[in-house]
């Protein structure tokens, strides 16, 4: 007896990970009741935290590459612009639908985790302040690198060699 095919079962969260200015997209190729799997649609979440779009220009799920990978990576540069207009410091959800030639599975639940940062450029202009000099303690200024890294610098770590 020959099983009918249907649409393909709802995927699971796709994962997102931050690695080198990017955000990476992977997911779980759900079942396909039958009938590969043609297409995924991948929906990211933009800054009004409801509204879902693509982008097909990195994460084209009609690619076969992308398809038979299921996985996809887009420059955080292309996140920040519109449509999506995240800011620093955004934790980048997205959503996955399969498609077979019989259609579209149902969306799968937001997954996430790759939140848009980078590390804070290093300190400028470092002097010390005479003024608090005393024979046990020194007293330094700063001035912020150009970039924060997207999000508040809560400390620094201070080193010296005598």
């Amino acid at each position: 007896m020959i099983k009918p095919c249907s649409r393909p079962s709802t995927p699971l969260p796709p994962i997102t990970t931050f690695v080198s200015n990017q955000i990476n997209i992977t997911w779980q190729a759900p079942a396909n009741n039958g009938d590969n799997i043609i297409r995924y649609t991948i929906l990211i979440r933009d800054f009004n935290g409801i509204t879902y779009n693509t982008q097909l220009t990195y994460c084209n799920g009609s690619n076969p590459a992308i398809v038979a990978a299921t996985t996809c990576s887009i420059p955080v540069s292309v996140l920040l612009a519109s449509p999506f207009s995240l800011t620093w410091g955004t934790d980048v959800y997205v959503k996955i639908i399969a498609t077979n030639s019989l259609g579209d599975s149902n969306e799968s639940n937001p997954g996430h985790g790759g939140i848009i940062a980078t590390y804070p450029d290093a300190p400028i202009n470092i002097s010390e302040i005479i003024y608090y000099r005393t024979s046990t303690t020194i007293a330094l200024q700063w001035n912020n690198g150009l970039s924060t890294g997207g999000i508040s610098i809560v400390s620094y770590q201070i080193s010296y060699h005598i």
